[in-house]
């Protein structure tokens, strides 16, 4: 069945093997379902026949209705065969359902998977065209690939954009110091990922120069940042992922430090939650989600900013030397402690200037957020003094999702 039905060329990933298991199933259980309602109707039938057999004293009657009899009890001997075959079906089916469920996909909502899922096989099918293929076939399998490909990309774009409170916060804090700049979320990892992808294409393996190639990717910091005046730049995004990380070990010819700011997962969740449901336009809402389960499945799909964040967390711990780990908690009780703490790490004098209420809205270069482009009051810093406020909507989280996330804690 592995290769017959759950090839991997049709269902690509565990999660379609496993929805693919769950449908399989569902129809040898119909099917066995339907056969008990035929296997009960037969035995009926053959007490009415015995009845009139019990009552009939034509001998040539008697031996027909022994017939129907012999007839219906084979009837019921067969169906006994085919519910041991479906049987044995459904419990191979839930064997593979444990096998492919590893946690890492979403059991509950079969939607969740979906869109990774059709875009491999998508990919699997335009590998197999050919200059033989038919225009219609070729359009077809070509325009829904195209079509998921954009999907994807907008909904990672808009992942990426939005941030967690303690991002925002902090660089509003720091952007106070007229010396360092923290950026908005920064493009230039991708920036550096898209041109060291270059390398799997076809034109760059037909003429492999990467000595060039990297000499773009050596500058892409320094060209990036040469009109910005501040003296410190802390550039946001999640350089400590493994792939980020030695793409600027070998490209960023400085030595550099890292700040990492930590808050519980759930806090996070109960963020994103409170904003889309107080903010119609917020992406979250744009995609056909049904449900809060369904959004905050989304948000965390593993090319968007929270796993890629969680991710940077992980690797992070590795490296003590260069990394300054801070708590959203205790940046918000006790702000000018952990800011000073921070300064220690880069060594560098403090400023006093530094103030922790009424905080300026992020605007760096006279630029700030549109957040038309991914919903209102994304990157909004309340006004007030600095503090934590409970969140309601902590205690809204769906079970499953609070289930599957409430032990990341930092």
């Amino acid at each position: 069945m592995q290769f017959s039905v759950l090839n991997d060329a049709k269902y690509p990933t565990k999660a379609a093997k496993y929805w693919q298991c769950v449908r399989e199933q569902n129809v040898f259980l119909e099917n066995l379902m339907s056969l008990s309602f035929d296997y009960r109707r037969a035995e009926v039938k053959i007490k009415r026949l015995q009845e009139k057999l019990d009552k009939e004293e034509d001998p040539l009657k008697r031996e027909l209705l022994q017939i129907d009899i012999d007839e219906k009890t084979y009837g019921k001997a067969s169906m006994q065969l085919v519910a041991r075959d479906r049987m044995r079906e459904i419990k191979l089916w839930s064997k593979f359902k444990k096998k492919f469920d590893d946690g890492s996909f979403d059991t509950k909502n079969v939607n969740t998977h979906q869109l990774n899922s059709y875009h491999l096989t998508m990919k699997n099918k335009a590998e197999t065209l050919t200059s033989g293929s038919s225009q219609p076939e070729v359009f077809n399998v070509l325009g829904q690939l195209q079509s998921i490909e954009r999907i994807k990309k907008d909904i990672a774009i808009e992942n990426k954009k939005k941030e967690d409170a303690k991002n925002t916060l902090f660089a509003s804090i720091m952007n106070q110091n007229p010396e360092i700049v923290c950026t908005a979320n920064s493009i230039t990892l991708e920036i550096m990922k898209d041109l060291f992808l270059l390398k799997e294409t076809d034109v760059f393996q037909n003429y492999p120069d990467h000595q060039s190639l990297d000499n773009v990717l050596d500058s892409v910091y320094v060209n990036y940042y040469k009109d910005w005046s501040q003296k410190y730049i802390i550039d946001r995004g999640p350089v400590m992922t493994k792939a980020n990380f030695q793409l600027m070990q070998k490209h960023f010819k400085k030595p550099f430090k890292c700040v990492v700011l930590l808050r519980d997962l759930v806090d996070v969740l109960a963020s994103y939650m409170q904003w889309y449901t107080e903010n119609p336009d917020a992406f979250p809402n744009r995609h056909g989600c049904k449900n809060d389960e369904e959004k905050l499945s989304m948000i965390m799909n593993k090319d968007g900013a929270v796993a890629k964040e969680l991710e940077a967390i992980k690797n992070a711990f590795n490296y003590p030397d260069i990394c300054h780990f801070i708590k959203y908690d205790d940046l918000v009780q006790n702000p000018k402690e952990e800011i000073n703490k921070l300064y220690n790490f880069f060594n560098i004098p403090y400023y006093s200037g530094h103030y922790f209420e009424n905080l300026q809205q992020i605007n760096i270069n006279g630029i700030g957020y549109d957040d038309r482009i991914v919903g209102k009051n994304m990157h909004r810093i309340w006004s007030g003094k600095i503090r934590k406020i409970y969140n309601p909507y902590i205690e809204k989280i769906p079970q499953r999702i609070r289930e599957k996330y409430e032990h990341i804690k930092f």
